[in-house]
C-alpha cells in the first residue's frame, strides 16, 4: 500500500519520485480480443486556444483570471469498440459540465454527422478548481461575480468548448482504425482524502482499467479516485491539479493516454501532507500517491481481464425533489427571507434577486434533473455507474451495499447541476455547505445550492433526494 509516509520519505519541494511498483499476482488468462480502441486528446486551456487572461471557476465570490498556465488542461476521448459499436468516454479538465453544455455537446455531435446513442457517451469532469469558467451552473454571476462583459466572454469560450469536444469525438471515431485490445481491471488504494462534512466515510478506492493490446502494449489507462481536486489551492493559473499530475506520471510510466474519473467526492477533500497545505507542492505529492497506487494495482500483469458484451443504459433526468413550500404562508416567508438578502454582501444579493424573480413569476422548479448512466462489461462483470452532480460519498457506500459485485462509482458525470447531498445532510439542524441550506428558514437555498443558482434546496425525508436517487440507480444497474 502507498502511504503518506512513503511519500514524505521521497518528497521534496520539487519533483517527487514515484515509489517502486510492487509485484502482484498475475492477471487471469486473457479472453479472446473482442474489443477495439481509438483514443485522442486535445488541449482546452483557454489561453492556448485564443482566450488570453480568461476567467477561472472553482473558488467563490471573486473574479479570478489566469495569468499563466501551470499544466495544460485537456480533453481526452477514449472509444471502446464492441462488435463494431463505439462506447465513448471523454475526460475533461473542467470544474463540471453544465446541463446546457452537456445537451449542446450531444446535439453538436449529431449535427456533425456522428450517430452516437446517449447511453454510449460519457462525459467526465475532473473538477479542477483552477480551470475555465463555463456558462450556466454554477452560476458565474453568483460564484465569480461575472459582469455582462464577462458573460459574453464566457459564452464565447463555452461555444468553442462545445464544438471542440464534439469534434474530438468525431475525430476519435472516424479518423482512426480501431486497434484490437483487451481490458484489464484492478484496484488500488490511496489515502490522502478526508471527509469534510462530518460523516465517517472516507474514500480510498483507486479503480484502474488498462486498455492494452493482446501482447500488453498500453493504449490507455483509466484511473479513478474520490477526493476534490483542490490540492493546488486558489491560484491565478490554469492547472489540472492532482489528477493531471497523476495522469502525466502514469503516461510516463506506461505509455498511452491516461483518463481520470472522479468518484463520489462531494464531501471529500485532500489532506495536507508533511506540513504542506494547498500548493503546487501538494499537487505533486498527491499526484504521486495516486499514480503509484494505480501503477502498483496494475503491476506485474495484476488484475483480471474484462470480457463479454458491453451493455449500456442512461437515464438523462432523474428528478431530485426540491424542498418546496407547502403553504402560502411558507411561500410568503421564503420571499421575505430573500428580500432581506438583497441588502447583504455578495454573493447574496445577486442570488436573491434571481430567486425572487423566479418565485414571483410562479415558474420555479420543483426538482433538479440529474443524469445516471451505467456501462456493464459482460452479464456479471464490472459495472461503471456514472452519476451526475457533485455526489457525496454516502452514495458510494449505499450503492455498494445495495448492489454488490464489481462496481466503479463515478460522480461529476455528463452534467453537474448541483451538489447531491444525502437525506441526513438535507435535514441537519445546523446546515452544511453540502446540504445546500441556511439556518434561518428551511426552504432558503444556501451553500452549494446558492452557488449553483437554485432558488430552493434539495428535499430530505421519505420522498427526498436519497431514496429518489437510489431507486433510479438500482433500476438502471
Amino acid at each position: 500500500m502507498v502511504t503518506r509516509r512513503n511519500l514524505l520519505l521521497a518528497a521534496g519541494v520539487g519533483a517527487v519520485a514515484i515509489p517502486a511498483v510492487a509485484c502482484a499476482p498475475p492477471a487471469t488468462p486473457a479472453p479472446p480480443g473482442t474489443y477495439g480502441v481509438t483514443v485522442d486528446r486535445i488541449t482546452i486551456t483557454p489561453s492556448a486556444v485564443g482566450f488570453p487572461n480568461y476567467l477561472m471557476s472553482g473558488y467563490g465570490y471573486e473574479s479570478r483570471r489566469a495569468a499563466s498556465v501551470a499544466t495544460d488542461l485537456t480533453a481526452t476521448c477514449l472509444a471502446i469498440w464492441d462488435g463494431g459499436v463505439p462506447h465513448v468516454m471523454v475526460s475533461l479538465d473542467v470544474l463540471g459540465v453544465p446541463p446546457s453544455v452537456n445537451t449542446a455537446i450531444r446535439a453538436r455531435i449529431a449535427e456533425i454527422g456522428v450517430a452516437l446513442a446517449p447511453e454510449r457517451l460519457m462525459l467526465l469532469a475532473s473538477h479542477t478548481h483552477n480551470g475555465p469558467a463555463l456558462r450556466e451552473r454554477p452560476d458565474p454571476e453568483v460564484l465569480i461575480s461575472a459582469t455582462p462583459a464577462d458573460l459574453a466572454e464566457i459564452d464565447a469560450y463555452t461555444t468553442w468548448f462545445i464544438n471542440a469536444v464534439a469534434n474530438l469525438v468525431k475525430v476519435t471515431l472516424t479518423q482512426y482504425r480501431p486497434r484490437e485490445c483487451r481490458l484489464r481491471h484492478a484496484r488500488g488504494t490511496a489515502e490522502f482524502s478526508k471527509n469534510r462534512a462530518g460523516d465517517p466515510l472516507v474514500l480510498s478506492d483507486v479503480p484502474v482499467l488498462s486498455v492494452e493490446s493482446p501482447t500488453g502494449e498500453v493504449y490507455a489507462t483509466v484511473f479513478g479516485y474520490g477526493t476534490h481536486p483542490v490540492s493546488g489551492g486558489n491560484q491565478t493559473y490554469f492547472d489540472a491539479d492532482y489528477p493531471g499530475n497523476a495522469r502525466t506520471r502514469i503516461e510516463s510510466a506506461r505509455g498511452g493516454k491516461a483518463l481520470f474519473v472522479l468518484g463520489a467526492a462531494g464531501d471529500q477533500d485532500p489532506i495536507a501532507t508533511g506540513g504542506y497545505g494547498p500548493s503546487p507542492t501538494l499537487v505533486g505529492i498527491h499526484g504521486t500517491i495516486l499514480s503509484a497506487a494505480a501503477l502498483t494495482a496494475l503491476g506485474s500483469g495484476a488484475g483480471s481481464f474484462v470480457s463479454g458484451p458491453l451493455s449500456t443504459a442512461y437515464d438523462p433526468a432523474v428528478a431530485l425533489p426540491l424542498n418546496v413550500p407547502g403553504t402560502p404562508a411558507e411561500f410568503a416567508e421564503l420571499q421575505a427571507r430573500y428580500s432581506d438578502r438583497l441588502s447583504l454582501p455578495a454573493p447574496f444579493p445577486v442570488h436573491a434577486a434571481k430567486a425572487l424573480a423566479v418565485l414571483g413569476a410562479g415558474t420555479f422548479p420543483t426538482s433538479v434533473p440529474l443524469p445516471v448512466q451505467r456501462w456493464r462489461f459482460g452479464p456479471g462483470g464490472l459495472r461503471l455507474l456514472a452519476l451526475g452532480g457533485e455526489v457525496v460519498s454516502r452514495y458510494d457506500g449505499l450503492i455498494r451495499s445495495a448492489l454488490g459485485g464489481d462496481l466503479w462509482i463515478a460522480g461529476y458525470a455528463n452534467e453537474v447541476p448541483c451538489y447531491v447531498c444525502s437525506n441526513e445532510m438535507a435535514e441537519r439542524s445546523t446546515p452544511t455547505y453540502e446540504g445546500g441550506g441556511e439556518g434561518d428558514f428551511p426552504f432558503v437555498a444556501g451553500g452549494t445550492m446558492l452557488n449553483y443558482g437554485w432558488p430552493l434546496r434539495l428535499k430530505g425525508g421519505a420522498g427526498g433526494v436519497e431514496p429518489t436517487l437510489m431507486a433510479a440507480v438500482t433500476a438502471l444497474a
